[in-house]
């Protein structure tokens, strides 16, 4: 073949393919014959123009036969194959193939034809519908209950060859990516579950097929689905793709997003803590693999004390805090980092471990005092349960917090629930049970507070809590002098007096009197 030269072999077959496409005996021998070349000289056709423009013309010509001869399973088995290898061969050619609909008609073979013929042509089909898995025409072509049916009967069928399940499992996953519809049908299928996960058992030394295995269970994982996810094994197939396959940041990637969700349904004598710190610490710059983390350590939280002083035990505190400094610049990353420490310091032990690291909740809050205001409410919760700990008051009453809660007041003075977060988070630090001392005042922290009052005199949160505040300042000789010198502080008082008299009567009575009795 060499010696014939691979240019003059295309020429013909080409030339035989237009000339006789009514014969389906003649297209069934031309595409394969055809295709067997393209994929035995790919390196050199692709490599000569000549070739890989007279094969983006035929293109046309392959598809006129294919519906010419619809009814030959030969043809459209070779013509699928042909225009898989041609898919394989360049970049122009797959474009090519997208815009002329080259691949609708393979969607056409693989979803009129099926199993109820032989399984050559569908294996052809699959092999070309898995190189256009990131097209959406092709996925959305092939998200309905008649293409999600056969493609898990393509799992099935072909279970014992890689290759094939590699395939299918990418169009898998790209469809339950598609749409909220097509992910509830491949719910509705019980068998959509047990396959996938029999597949992930048989092919574990396949990084591809876990990882798309582990997206496709991750998008599928809705209400009763996660359940039944982890009664088929989801769960031994993330620690055992985890360990498997630490290294590799993709699968470790998909893995996480469906631990995530798992953790909801995992009984509490089930621990997975360690492999999750053992993951955030194999990948520490890699964003979403922290971001997942955090937020499985977050779902992990939730569940019980025993599971916060696992985290903390197993160094989880360290990691989400590392986690939010190199990743500093990322908003969600440390949206979702504040609220896991917010949850974590719920438990008293783990509350102080935290508190020696609360520059990182500062920090984050500086980083992004401008754009988002949920970010500021996360941090705002994590440092108001951290003062509630008493050892965590020294640490808390420091400048750099007290500066980074009235910036942030004074960013989003619009804001009535930001004012409500920190005027209660500067509440529980301003005040120490055990010494019964109260924190010194200053200036600006006054104006931020009543400039708060006076921007929302109708917010009863925003009216409480800064009268909750000014009362346990006034315990402090010196902040009584300042609060006295504030000519804004009486009418403030006043008016939450007047207008919330059952919720802020008491507290604003007692510090007028206080400041103004004499």
């Amino acid at each position: 073949q060499d010696s014939l030269g691979s240019e003059l072999e295309v020429q013909i077959i080409l030339k035989v393919i237009r000339l006789h496409k009514f014969r389906s005996d003649v297209q069934e021998y031309a595409m394969l014959c055809l295709r067997n070349l393209t994929v035995c000289f790919s390196s050199r056709i692709s490599a000569n123009s000549n070739e890989t423009s007279a094969l983006q013309d035929a293109i046309g010509d392959i598809i006129d036969a294919m519906e010419t001869n619809r009814h030959s399973i030969r043809v459209q088995e070779n013509a699928s194959g042909l225009l898989w290898a041609l898919a394989e061969l360049t970049s122009s050619l797959q474009l090519t193939l997208e815009s002329s609909c080259g691949v609708q008609h393979v969607v056409r073979v693989f979803l009129e034809l099926g199993f109820d013929e032989e399984e050559g042509v569908l294996s052809e089909a699959l092999g070309c519908l898995a190189a256009f898995s990131s097209c959406p025409d092709i996925v959305s072509a092939l998200a309905s209950r008649t293409g999600i049916s056969i493609l898990l009967s393509c799992l099935e069928t072909f279970k014992e060859h890689q290759d094939h399940v590699e395939r299918a499992c990418a169009l898998l996953s790209a469809i339950s990516f598609y749409s909220h519809a097509a992910r509830m049908e491949m719910i509705q299928s019980h068998d959509t579950v047990v396959l996938v996960i029999s597949c992930m058992r048989l092919h574990s030394s396949s990084a591809f097929i876990q990882k798309e295995s582990f997206a496709l269970l991750a998008n599928i994982a809705i209400d009763d689905c996660i359940q039944r996810i982890f009664s088929e094994g989801g769960l031994v197939q993330v620690e055992s793709g985890i360990s498997n396959y630490l290294g590799d940041s993709a699968v470790q990637r998909e893995a996480c997003e469906l631990l995530c969700s798992l953790v909801h349904v995992i009984p509490s004598d089930v621990h997975i803590v360690s492999s999750i710190i053992q993951v955030a610490s194999a990948h520490d710059e890699d964003e979403r693999i922290q971001l997942k983390c955090i937020e499985a350590l977050w779902a992990c939280a939730a569940k019980g004390h025993s599971y916060k002083r696992e985290i903390a035990l197993f160094g989880g505190v360290d990691i989400i805090v590392e986690a939010m400094r190199r990743h500093i610049s990322s908003t969600a990353l440390l949206e979702k980092g504040c609220v896991c420490l917010w949850s974590l310091a719920f438990d008293s032990e783990t509350s102080v471990l935290i508190g020696q690291s609360s520059h990182a909740i500062t920090d984050a809050m500086i980083a992004h005092v401008d754009d988002s205001q949920q970010l500021q409410l996360e941090a705002l919760g994590a440092l108001k349960t951290l003062a509630a700990t008493v050892e965590n008051k020294r640490t808390l009453q420091n400048d750099s917090t007290i500066r980074a809660i009235v910036i942030v007041m004074w960013a989003h003075n619009s804001s009535d629930r930001v004012q409500e977060a920190a005027l209660m988070a500067l509440t529980n630090i301003a005040v120490n049970p055990r010494t019964n001392g109260v924190m010194a005042i200053r200036h600006n922290e006054l104006e931020v507070i009543v400039s708060a009052m006076r921007r929302f005199p109708e917010s009863l949160g925003v009216q409480e809590q800064a009268c909750i505040l000014l009362r346990n300042y006034t315990f402090t000789t010196s902040n009584v002098a300042l609060m006295k010198s504030n000519p804004l502080v009486f009418q403030a008082l006043a008016d939450a007096l007047d207008r919330f008299p059952a919720k802020c009567g008491e507290r604003a009575s007692f510090v007028i009197d206080c400041l103004y009795g004499d």
